[in-house]
């Protein structure tokens, strides 16, 4: 049965109900409309019909143009749904929406196809936004972080990149944006390394930062497009030659037990100076690694530099220091607030050099001590093929591809006339004719 056109809400709260959908025009609103819902059976059996509440909704009724209609003559008919009645629109709002709607229609075309516009362009605003935002919170320091975590799987040097990262481009970069960090932001903190004579440490934060960005690209991290580091030259590293004399490690010796370094350090440092050890090799020294009868060291090779396992005999008193430092931890030179896990590499450093002035020994660092080894065995006549294996390096050569001899016989005895040789030099009144290669001889 046909229905006047609504004119007051009360009219729509009037409206029942039918066994069908249909559609009740509203007064003075072209095209808008109320529809009702019909009614729905009961569950089950049977076709009687159970009372209850209209759904009614309001929707503008609309002819598309001819030009973009099926109909040639007068045009496709639209339908657009603006909302429910009574929650959350009365008909006082709906004739302001549907008003709203003839507007877009005069002004904008088709209702339907401006609000999906509309819809599309506000998503792609917001999408914009909440992606630029993204990019503006993965600061360098987001990226260091990242970086470090990755790089915690797939090398063992890590943690001395992390700390680089941290303490030379964190506190100056940390807080920006990391796409927006611009070459010049880099150059400032390498400049002022190299003022202070750091050339090398410059070097390392330049390659440590270079590959973060790189790897932050290759993954299109933080809308990152350009890695400030390229095009940045490396400073110019002058190669280190310290080599401890004669009379420097006698003081060494001697003034160990007075410094300020603690038993585990000062081990740490005569360790290195028994074996030629890597700094990061000595730090995380296994007790299982070590046979103490054998008076031999096994290094996985996941802990070598050049990714070989290295069998290091020990000299006597080598030996001795491990015996004397195994104990409860895994390690020979476990960390101090964790037992269960070794020192960090980089520890060492800052308390060696405050101790210099106890030690009186000029400026050296662990490697140094490394360096010391191979020069003196070398004075001491060993040959430089034995001073290589004792070292770990590489040999590229075609020899050594059919030389597969271990030379483990060579390397003990040269690291015991090395061990005994130290042994001289603990003692006050000994004197030495013993002059490093290429060091003047220490006065005695």
């Amino acid at each position: 049965m046909p229905h006047k056109p609504i004119t007051t809400d009360k009219q729509i709260a009037a409206l029942k109900p039918a066994e069908k959908l249909y559609e009740v025009a509203v007064a003075d609103c072209p095209g808008l409309r109320v529809r009702v819902s019909p009614k729905k059976a009961r569950s089950g059996a049977g076709t009687s019909f159970r009372a209850q509440r209209a759904s009614k909704t309001f929707y503008y009724r609309y002819r598309k143009p001819k030009e973009v209609s099926a109909d040639k003559v007068r045009g496709d008919l639209e339908k657009m749904v603006i909302g429910t009645y009574p929650n959350p629109m009365s008909l006082s709002d709906a004739r302001e929406e549907w008003q709203r709607l003839r507007d877009v229609k005069k002004s904008h075309g088709l209702p339907k196809a401006y609000e999906a516009r509309q819809r599309a362009d506000n998503l792609d605003a917001l999408t914009a936004k909440q992606q630029k935002q993204e990019k503006d919170d993965y600061t360098v320091a987001v990226l260091v972080s990242e970086f470090a975590t990755y790089q915690s799987t797939k090398i063992r040097s890590w943690a001395e990149q992390e700390r680089c990262l941290k303490k030379y481009g964190v506190p100056t970069l940390g807080d920006q944006a990391a796409r927006n960090v611009r070459r010049g932001a880099v150059t400032e903190i390498l400049d002022a390394l190299r003022a202070e004579d750091k050339n090398v440490q410059a070097n390392r934060v330049l390659a440590h930062l270079r590959a973060a960005y790189n790897w932050a690209l290759e993954r299109e991290k933080g809308g990152i497009e350009f890695n400030p580091c390229t095009g940045i030259k490396k400073a110019k590293e002058t190669a280190r030659e310290r080599v401890l004399e004669n009379a420097e490690i006698r003081r060494l010796f001697e003034n160990l037990p007075d410094s300020a370094l603690t038993a585990a350090e000062q081990d740490l440092l005569h360790f290195i100076l028994l074996t030629g050890a890597r700094l990061s090799e000595a730090c995380e020294a296994a007790s299982a690694e070590i046979d103490t009868r054998k008076k031999l060291w096994t290094i996985p090779a996941a802990r070598t530099k050049n990714g070989r396992e290295h069998r290091l005999p020990l000299s006597e008193q080598a030996a001795d220091l491990v015996r004397r430092r195994k104990g409860s931890s895994a390690y020979l030179f476990p960390a101090l607030t964790d037992p269960k896990r070794p020192v960090h590499s980089w520890r060492i450093h800052a308390p060696l050099k405050d101790a210099l002035p106890v030690l009186k020994v000029l400026p050296f660092t662990p490697h140094d001590l490394r360096r010391t080894l191979a020069s003196g065995i070398a004075a001491l006549g060993a040959p430089r093929h034995v001073i290589s294996k004792i070292l770990n390096h590489t040999d590229q050569s075609v020899t050594a591809i059919y030389d597969r001899h271990t030379y483990e016989p060579e390397m003990r005895e040269w690291l015991g006339k090395w061990a005994d040789y130290l042994d001289t030099l603990k003692k006050p009144a000994a004197v030495t004719r013993l002059t490093l290669k290429g060091v003047p001889e220490a006065v005695q």
